[in-house]
């Protein structure tokens, strides 16, 4: 069977004369999407079986993080890596031609994190992992608040910038089992009953192992523990809580990259030297809790170190005290922040 395309004759000559090949998988997603009326599920599963396969501009993702990174690095942001260690799967609600939705970066097609739903990860850390309050000091100053009654709201000092594949994704499908298609499509006016077939979704996901560079940036004139609290948050959230749709079920969690050592203080960027890049030294523990991050002792200066709940690895690990780890650290404003712990190899 032929496909037909709902585009206009000349965007339709061009595609066909194309091969119907594209090299932007968010063009072809939104808009090269062939008219599925009157086709079965197979269609559509076909339809996003040619986005997974499309292939990404690797040479124009790389210019794209090249400028990304001048930009943060202008605007005094600290940059730090961390990679899927799970299926992603972001704006899976978006609406769309395939009934599923997925985030693409608008003009190049890549997969992106959007920065609005990055700092919403952070707030869930603060307010659920750290139980802070929302009205809290440093949770207004680093997120801000909503407008209440007639109190106006207040932005945040913190800036959450989109994040960007590190390198070319590799997509997968996925696919849901909804077991009452029924009931959800009467918006449960029916009744879950085991006798309703199950109608399989497919759907997009970013694989995992796939890393990707997040950036937080402050304010003019933000408290110097703002950016610090921001990246805490937002790594605590990535790692504990997960990121985009689904993370009930065990997508979107990230883990700390590889020998990740790319945090950045963009001011030495700005004046054209290398990026700082975050040496693992040795620590001894003195005190941890899982919930509130804990203190540490550098082994050769003695210099006592805080570090925040998202800065052990594994995720989830709890140190004992005098235990001998080893640590990340950077300088942000003059102030030395601890960015990982790890378990020491003796």
């Amino acid at each position: 069977m032929v496909e037909k395309y709902p585009l206009p004759a000349d965007a339709a000559a061009a595609f066909r004369t194309n091969g119907y090949r594209c090299s932007n998988p968010g063009l072809l997603f939104d808009r090269f999407t062939p008219d599925l009326a009157g086709t079965d599920g197979g269609a559509k599963k076909d339809a996003l079986a040619k986005v997974r396969d499309c292939p990404i501009d690797g040479a124009l993702l790389m210019r794209c993080v090249e400028r990304w990174r001048r930009m943060v690095g202008a605007l005094n942001a600290t940059v730090f890596e961390a990679t899927t260690d799970a299926r992603l799967v972001v704006g899976l609600g978006r609406k769309g031609p395939l009934e599923v939705g997925f985030a693409f970066h608008r003009l190049y097609g890549f997969p992106v994190i959007p920065g609005s739903a990055l700092k919403g990860i952070a707030r869930a850390y603060a307010l659920l992992a750290e139980g802070l309050d929302p009205d809290s000091p440093p949770v207004v100053s680093v997120l801000g608040h909503e407008p209440v009654e007639e109190t106006p709201g207040q932005a945040g000092d913190a800036v959450f910038f989109d994040a960007l594949p590190a390198r070319r994704p590799t997509l997968e499908l996925d696919v849901m089992n909804p077991h009452f298609p029924d009931y959800y499509r009467e918006k449960g006016r029916g009744r879950p009953t085991n006798w309703q077939s199950p109608v399989p979704v497919p759907f997009l996901t970013v694989a995992r192992a796939v890393p990707f560079l997040f950036a937080v940036g402050t304010r003019s004139g933000a408290a110097p523990e703002v950016c610090s609290r921001g990246v805490a948050w937002l790594r605590g959230g990535l790692e504990q809580l997960g990121a985009g749709a689904k993370t009930t079920s065990g997508y979107g969690y990230f883990m700390a990259s590889p020998e990740e050592a790319a945090v950045t203080e963009p001011a030495a960027t700005k004046q054209g030297q290398p990026p700082q890049v975050a040496q693992w030294r040795r620590g001894v523990i003195r005190s941890h809790h899982s919930a509130r991050g804990g203190l540490l002792t550098d082994a050769e200066t003695g210099q006592p170190l805080d570090f925040g709940p998202a800065a052990p690895e594994p995720r989830g690990i709890t140190f004992k005290t005098k235990a001998l780890v080893e640590y990340q650290a950077v300088e942000q404003e003059g102030k030395t922040v601890v960015i990982a712990v790890r378990k020491a190899d003796h």
